[in-house]
């Protein structure tokens, strides 16, 4: 069924997931479309009586600068922000960014035509897959640089799209499709550039997933406490309740069915601890996610169509989408350190009664390399962690001299929940391991990274995040 876009209800995370890793279409209502042709209507009207930035003008600290209003001038204003670099952006980045721009042309403040916005619609439903290079924007005066590469090849015809299932010229996609070039009218490049939505997208995304990827950490930790034993006394619900943070409860509920054997007084806190630590993480990926669908559902333009008139602001500032990444990438660290942790008892023979490094026999060094794969994985989710929106590097002049570095953040994030992945699947195949050997057997296997790619394999594709994750 699709996704439902009005103007007057906000899509959440949840849809996000569902366009962008489900591949499901949306359906946007005719009201936003008409709302958004009465938003152009007042934008025309006030631009006849006063400047408006956009509206002929320069852009950046040469907004004072008269441009000649004439043809070509929108895809000029295109051209000259398409300035991305690195790898392409993974097709689901690009179903996020394109239902998040939808998402906040459809609060109608936007001084664009709707059959400008209903090309989004089009282009998403139909597959149309804009290339865009995922490195260039600062999330400052928007994520202008994805943004123009998105719309040169969805309203103009210009530049490159993944098209069923190949990379294809955006103007044979569209004509593929049935669809026009758009020629744009003086002001909607900048209105439809300058915004929150690539940000928005991938926070939005890499959030969906670190969730469902500290889940799956939960999981694991109780295979592994099958292997290092554990005490249930540090699961039960009285000390949990009484700690009064959200989700703690419920984490404890989940891991005091490890069948703890109570050989322990006191347990490590790797292990001890895991209602509080992954409580915590999880209590901080639900503000963040918050912060996020709230983006997902505002107005980020500049200037915007108020019902009072055109007003300049700087809705187009994505500070708090960044803090929220930057916020769960802190969440996510702390998880991963706690992971390495047990990955070194499952490698110890006093915790685990079996050899150290869970030698079989005749090994040398049995599973040993896998905790130092651990601790390189941890030590970067520690280094991701490092906030990104405090290094604020101006640019434009004098003019945008406070910038949020946000998409630098979101990305940062997709690739803590990428070594996530794969510390949980180092917790889990070295669990697995270990049983095997408790029982006699011998773990048989080319070399030891394998155990870890398959195992990380299965994780991704279940999560349906493989598609997502490959660039992080």
């Amino acid at each position: 069924m699709p996704v439902s876009i009005r103007a007057d209800s906000c899509p959440s995370l949840g849809d996000l997931y569902r366009v962008s890793l489900e591949g499901e279409r949306v359906s946007v209502d005719s009201q936003v479309y008409r709302a958004l042709d009465r938003a152009r209507e007042a934008y025309l009207g006030e631009a006849s009586k006063r400047r408006i930035y956009g509206f002929c003008t320069g852009l950046g600290e040469v907004y004072d600068a008269s441009v000649e209003c004439g043809e070509g001038l929108e895809e000029e204003v295109l051209r000259e922000h398409a300035a991305g670099v690195g790898p392409r952006a993974p097709e689901p980045v690009v179903r996020a960014f394109m239902f998040a721009r939808l998402s906040q042309l459809a609060r109608g403040r936007a001084p664009v035509r709707g059959s400008v916005a209903r090309r989004l619609e089009e282009a998403l439903n139909a597959g149309i897959h804009p290339v865009i290079p995922l490195h260039g924007s600062l999330g400052a005066s928007g994520d202008l640089a994805p943004s123009s590469h998105a719309f040169l090849c969805i309203h103009l015809g210009l530049g490159n799209a993944l098209y069923g299932g190949r990379e294809v010229r955006c103007s044979r996609a569209l004509e593929r499709e049935g669809l026009e070039p758009i020629r744009l009218e003086p002001g909607e490049s900048l209105a439809l550039i300058n915004n929150t939505a690539w940000t928005t997208g991938i926070a939005g995304l890499a959030l969906l997933a670190a969730v469902m990827v500290v889940e799956e950490s939960i999981e694991a930790s109780i295979e592994s406490m099958e292997v290092t034993g554990c005490s249930a006394e540090h699961f039960d619900r009285e000390p949990a309740e009484a700690k009064r943070l959200a989700h703690v409860s419920v984490v404890a509920e989940k891991v005091g069915r490890a069948g703890c054997d109570n050989r322990r007084l006191q347990d490590p806190y790797s292990i001890r601890c895991i209602p509080v630590i992954y409580g915590s993480s999880l209590a901080f990926l639900e503000f963040s996610s918050a912060v996020v669908e709230q983006e997902l559902c505002a107005s980020t333009e500049n200037p915007i169509v108020g019902r009072d008139g055109v007003y300049h602001a700087c809705n187009f500032h994505s500070a708090a989408v960044g803090l929220a990444c930057d916020t769960a990438s802190i969440a996510l660290a702390h998880v991963a350190n706690s992971i390495e942790r047990r990955v070194a008892h499952l490698l110890n023979g006093k915790t685990t009664g079996l050899r150290d490094y869970l030698r079989w026999e005749g090994s040398p060094s049995g599973a040993m390399l896998m905790q130092y794969t651990a601790a390189y994985l941890a030590a970067s989710l520690r280094h991701v962690a490092q906030p990104a929106t405090i290094h604020s590097m101006p640019t434009s002049g004098l003019q945008e001299d406070v910038v949020p570095n946000s998409p630098a953040s979101a990305l940062k994030l997709l690739r803590a929940v990428s070594d996530l992945v794969y510390l949980v699947s180092i917790e889990r195949a070295l669990a697995r391991m270990a049983k095997t050997i408790s029982k006699g057997g011998r773990p048989v296997f080319p070399h030891l990274s394998l155990l870890i790619e398959e195992e990380a394999s299965r994780v991704k594709r279940r999560l349906r995040l493989d598609g997502l994750l490959k660039e992080a």
